[in-house]
């Protein structure tokens, strides 16, 4: 398997890895959280949205990867 492949397949992982985690340890917020709660919530939201925007980056860097490679296959 080339490195590009490598690259999006382990961007979705990491989207679908993000998303576990945000529902796994954020949740659905309380309707009237105490101040702890909320902040321990924006805190697991905020690692779920680091971890899912890594996953879309990678997926961006390899779609950008294939299509270089597909345009400049013969001109290498």
């Amino acid at each position: 398997m080339n490195k590009i492949k490598t690259i999006l397949i382990l961007g979705v992982l990491l989207i679908i890895s993000g998303f576990m985690y945000d529902v796994l340890f954020a949740g659905i917020p309380y309707q009237d959280p105490t101040p702890e709660m909320t902040q321990k919530y924006n805190f697991h939201r905020s690692v779920a949205n680091a971890i899912e925007l890594i996953g879309l980056v990678s997926i961006i860097i390899g779609i950008i990867g294939s299509i270089f490679k597909k345009l400049f296959k013969n001109k290498i």
